[in-house]
């Protein structure tokens, strides 16, 4: 326990840096996309898979310039590392429809959803509906996970889906929408305070919908790790596994966020 502590103390001091300073945020998030892609191959590959890395190096090399050119080039990068990925088996008998398939699911998991945190960065709006915008990401993920836990320890007897994750219980699902709205409610009213821009209601709705798609994001990867056979994606953070094992339900967040923004806020926020 205590080095899971640590481990989450270190690297939310490492957020609170990239908050503060945007370059450090395309930093992490590159690092990010590093450290999950390396751990998305070994799992394919543990599991007798053989992703193409041509593609995915393509891709992370050039998301940062992407973004930096346009909202709208990561898409183009995108389609673009999948048309290379397709294209491959033209030039190559080696790489079979299956290759491509595995390429083309790290491409969008956790590719494109690190990609959007990366586009909430680079959002044409203040620096304090920026930085609000990104604490709703990882803050509210994170109350998720954290009411989820202890909810499930406390008060756990029914189980969410022992198929996938046999310690997470309904009860702690509860818990952690509880605790990411209650979450949203408290830093919608210090933002009201101190980093004026986006009104109290929706960060209590952001802070709702991380406490349902935070646990599926966790899910999702738990599927993914019994299918191929493994406990954890890595073991880079001690106490926590590795980087897929951290940021997945952070993934599933981002993209609710960054849709949230683009549905309900970006009208009258983007300047």
């Amino acid at each position: 326990m205590l080095k899971r502590v640590i481990t989450a103390v270190v690297l939310s001091v490492l957020l609170i840096v990239g908050f503060i300073f945007p370059v450090c945020f395309d930093i992490i998030c590159v690092l990010a996309l590093v450290l999950s892609q390396y751990e998305m191959i070994n799992a394919f590959k543990k599991g007798g898979r053989s992703p193409l890395l041509v593609p995915l190096i393509v891709y992370t090399l050039l998301i940062i310039p992407a973004v930096m050119i346009s909202g709208f080039a990561p898409q183009f990068l995108l389609a673009f590392s999948a048309m290379i990925a397709v294209a491959i088996p033209v030039f190559s008998d080696r790489p079979g429809i299956s290759d491509v398939a595995d390429t083309l699911y790290i491409l969008l998991y956790p590719d494109a959803l690190i990609t959007l945190w990366i586009q909430i960065n680079h959002l044409k709006v203040s620096p304090a509906v920026r930085t609000d915008l990104l604490v709703c990401v990882f803050l509210l993920a994170a109350m998720a996970d954290t009411g989820g836990f202890f909810g499930g320890r406390a008060l756990g007897k029914h189980k969410l889906n022992e198929r996938v994750s046999p310690n997470k219980t309904t009860e702690g699902f509860v818990a952690g929408i509880l605790f990411s709205t209650l979450a949203g409610f408290l830093y919608g009213l210090a933002a009201a305070a101190f980093l004026p821009g986006i009104k109290l209601g929706h960060y209590v709705l952001m802070g709702l919908i991380a406490g349902f798609v935070t646990p599926l994001g966790d899910l999702t990867a738990s599927a993914l790790k019994r299918k191929i056979g493994l406990k954890d994606y890595g073991n880079i953070f001690p106490g926590h596994g590795g980087c897929m094992d951290r940021i997945d339900g952070m993934l599933f967040n981002g993209a609710a966020v960054f849709l949230y923004f683009c549905l309900f806020l970006e009208k009258g926020l983007i300047g």
